[in-house]
């Protein structure tokens, strides 16, 4: 039993989301202003660090597009894959919920319960393309 490759391109259209959410984080959270007050190397590393981010999560988007069959198939490297981002998006729901801060998430509630959702969505997704082929096997 595999999933179905659809929920993992879906998944792919969600990081593009997610990643291109940082550019409005940019001037919603003021982060020009804030990174000011900042070493220059600080303030380097954060703007480098957030471009890098956003460039991974555009590259997994474009594998979830081109190879959704691979991910879900069961093949070693594609099970590898998605057990990473099965990681990599289950600690985030968990880095929202236990780690940032409670008044900034519920004043903004409707990004707060927005991102709890995809990210939510994208850790499911990975977690089954990499259990539902162990099934099988098993």
């Amino acid at each position: 039993m595999t999933l179905s490759p659809h929920f993992v391109v879906v998944a792919g259209a969600l990081q593009l989301l997610v990643a291109s959410a940082n550019i409005f984080a940019f001037g919603k959270f003021r982060y020009p202003d804030h990174l000011r007050t900042l070493p220059v190397v600080v303030r380097q590393v954060f703007l480098v660090q957030n471009i890098y981010i956003m460039l991974v999560q555009a590259y997994f988007a474009l594998r979830c597009f081109f190879f959704a069959s691979e991910l879900t198939a069961g093949p070693p490297l594609g099970r590898a894959i998605s057990g990473f981002l099965a990681v990599f998006w289950g600690s985030r729901v968990l880095l929202q919920l236990f780690y940032y801060d409670r008044d900034l998430r519920r004043a903004n509630r409707l990004f707060d319960v927005l991102f709890l959702a995809a990210d939510g969505y994208l850790a499911a997704v990975f977690i089954l393309a990499v259990v539902l082929p162990a099934v099988k096997e098993g």
